[in-house]
């Protein structure tokens, strides 16, 4: 069924929620996310994409969105190239939010990681095909 198909993967996971890392582009489109069913996320990356735009387009200059905290929410955006970043921590009676610090370092490691697996990929690359003109993918 289509509700608990789109439920957060299981009901510990979604009992347990503390923090989810959202990683999608520029344009919006997710790449990966911890929690969360595609669905989910999906319709995640586009509110968060409609807020982001609606505040880079307005005529007050005010940037990239560093954090946005309501109630019991607490989001970190993270902004590098063309990939856009996205920590969300709720609170829950067996939990605090984390600090904004904190989910900004939980991304820079997940960037990390981004960077580990493509820098990988490339190297696995190297090895199958020495010839492998690099110089036209950069």
């Amino acid at each position: 069924d289509e509700s608990s198909h789109d439920s957060i993967n299981s009901k510990e996971t979604k009992d347990d929620f503390e923090c989810n890392v959202i990683c999608m582009s520029q344009s919006g489109k997710p790449i990966y996310a911890r929690h969360g069913s595609h669905q989910q996320v999906a319709r995640l990356c586009g509110l968060i994409q409609a807020i982001r735009t609606s505040l880079t387009d307005s005529r007050m200059n005010l940037g990239d969105i560093q954090s946005l905290t309501s109630g019991e929410l607490t989001m970190v955006f993270m902004n590098v190239e063309s990939i856009a970043l996205l920590a969300v921590s709720k609170r829950n009676e067996r939990h605090v939010n984390e600090t904004e610090a904190y989910l900004r370092m939980q991304l820079e490691h997940v960037y990390g990681q981004i960077l580990l697996t493509l820098t990988e990929q490339v190297q696995s690359v190297f090895e199958q095909n020495p010839n492998f003109d690099l110089a036209e993918s950069l």
